[in-house]
C-alpha cells in the first residue's frame, strides 16, 4: 500500500486525488485504503489536485492542524 505521505509520529497519511480518483473503480480502491488506515490507527487526509491548486492556503491550515 502506498501513501503520498505519512507522518510516523503524528499517524498521519496525507494524500492527493488526481482526475482518475473520480472513477468508481478508484474510489472503491480508496475506500478500501481508507477503512485498512483507520483500521490500523491512521488518519488519512485527502486533497483534490483543485483544491491544492485553487486553495493552496486552506490546504495548508487544514494539515497544520493535524500536525
Amino acid at each position: 500500500m502506498c501513501v503520498g505521505f505519512y507522518c510516523h509520529e503524528k499517524r498521519l497519511s496525507i494524500d492527493l486525488d488526481g482526475k482518475y480518483h473520480g472513477e468508481q473503480n478508484q474510489k472503491d480502491k480508496d475506500k478500501e485504503r481508507t477503512a485498512y488506515l483507520n483500521g490500523v490507527g491512521i488518519h488519512e487526509i485527502r486533497f483534490s489536485n483543485h483544491q491544492v491548486v485553487n486553495d493552496f492556503k486552506e490546504v495548508v491550515l487544514i494539515i497544520k492542524a493535524e500536525l
